[in-house]
């Protein structure tokens, strides 16, 4: 019985902060709007838009790995301390959403938006949205 419920548990947290293919957006709990534009900044990106009220930033399409010819642009949103990044990746003029795949402009893109949420050293999160 006790194996059962240490599986359960083991099963249910695994689940709850794996990345499944898929994801589209990384939630990291326990930062500021600040935080996140001071990263932005910190990895390289140029900001587009900011806006302090709804506190939302929008970077410009970065070239995070010229060695793979892509560039990205991500979305920030911080509400309540949460903050939800997405993106779009181009490569010679394909754009696609960001999202967590194993191969190709997919998982690039998404690691490299998910080495942005890592520095942010919250609580990370994955979903579909």
């Amino acid at each position: 019985m006790k194996t059962v419920l240490i599986f359960c548990l083991c099963f249910i947290i695994t689940n709850c902060v794996a990345q499944n293919k898929g994801d589209n957006t990384i939630l990291v709990k326990g930062v500021t709007f600040d935080q996140v534009v001071n990263a932005l900044l910190d990895k390289g990106y140029k900001i587009d838009k900011l806006d302090k009220d709804f506190k939302t930033v929008k970077t410009e399409y970065c070239e995070c790995r010229p060695k793979y010819s892509y560039q990205i642009l991500l979305n920030v949103r911080v509400k309540d301390s949460v903050a939800a990044i997405s993106g779009k990746a181009s490569n010679r003029n394909i754009e696609i959403g960001i999202e967590n795949q194993k191969w190709g402009l997919y998982k690039y893109s998404f690691d490299d938006m998910n080495n942005l949420a890592k520095s942010l050293k919250g609580e990370l999160s994955y979903s579909k949205n």
